[in-house]
């Protein structure tokens, strides 16, 4: 691809150059043979009688050509048996499960105002604790 501008203008040049002597080359050919090239010619129709068309003989027929043998047809593949279908798991019947309480319900149980106590003084500790800059 021509970038340079330049060089596409030299190139244009050259192009119009070499299309001008071609141009000339054909006026001067006409100019010394003396005929011009024969251009299209008109067809001089006499109108004094008018002649009847001759008529047209049909065409020949065609040979007609030989057909392609088709290609043969694709047996199918063999259909995928498809699996069996799952019986389903029987669902367990509700059976009563005995759960033993953790230790926290174990001791709310047992003396709810001492969990009472509990969580308070560990809330203000954490209050306190989380007051005081750090120190270090």
């Amino acid at each position: 691809m021509i970038t340079d501008v330049r060089a596409w203008i030299q190139h244009a040049g050259w192009f119009g150059a070499g299309l001008s002597t071609a141009a000339l080359g054909v006026a001067a050919l006409q100019l010394l043979v003396g005929t011009p090239l024969p251009g299209p010619q008109t067809l001089v129709v006499s109108a004094s009688s008018p002649t009847a068309l001759p008529t047209r003989s049909p065409f020949p027929t065609r040979t007609p050509f030989p057909t392609r043998t088709p290609f043969p047809t694709r047996t199918p593949f063999a259909t995928r048996t498809p699996y069996p279908t799952r019986t389903p798991r029987p669902f367990p019947s509700p059976t009563p499960v005995s759960v033993a309480p953790d230790l926290l319900a174990t001791l709310t149980l047992a003396d709810p105002d001492r969990v009472v106590g509990a969580v308070a003084t560990f809330a203000v500790r954490a209050k306190t604790a989380l007051a005081r800059p750090p120190t270090g």
